[in-house]
């Protein structure tokens, strides 16, 4: 399904040039204002769109311009997990990194790491881009994943939760289990 945005973006001065819009986008010139806008800007069809953002100050030279990027995320009710990762230091102290943890059934992944193991990197990635993902002892969720680590797992620490959001927030967070 196509999906227009009104896009609408303004340089801080009055005199900069401002050129926008997806893929390869041409430096401002002469032509172009301090406003670029767009009133059906076609979305793509994956998950997010990046706009380009190219300004240029009105006594610079032509190839003198600065580039910002814009990245539009459509809501989705995806709150599965793309990957859960785990890395961590022997008693010897090699680094070993896991092989991406596999969901053992609905929403359980397992996985072994020896009780001598140290500094623990757990990561955890949405399947979708915009989905915020938590895990236990964050504060907050962050987009797309989110790492924790550990300096060594207690006994309480067995079980990790792990909480996915979706953007689309009609749908209610869904809780992992590592």
């Amino acid at each position: 399904e196509d999906v227009f945005a009104k896009l609408e973006i303004v340089s801080n001065s009055n005199f900069a040039m401002v050129n926008a819009g997806t893929g390869s986008v041409a430096n401002p010139t002469g032509i172009h204002t301090n406003l670029w806008s767009d009133d059906s800007f076609h979305l793509s069809q994956s998950e997010m769109t990046e706009v380009t953002i190219k300004v240029r100050a009105a006594d610079a030279a032509a190839n003198d311009y600065k580039t910002a990027y814009l990245r539009i995320y459509k809501k989705s009710k995806d709150y599965s997990l793309k990957q859960v990762q785990l890395t961590y230091d022997t008693a010897a102290g090699q680094r070993v990194q896991q092989a991406t943890v596999q969901e053992d059934n609905d929403r359980v992944y397992k996985v072994w790491i020896s009780k001598s193991a140290s500094n623990i990197d757990l990561e955890a990635l949405a399947n979708s881009l915009a989905a915020g993902v938590k895990i236990d002892g964050n504060t907050s969720y962050s987009m797309g994943g989110d790492k924790r680590n550990f300096a060594a797992l207690t006994q309480e620490e067995t079980v990790v939760n792990i909480t996915v959001r979706p953007s689309d927030e009609t749908v209610a967070p869904v809780t992992y289990q590592l």
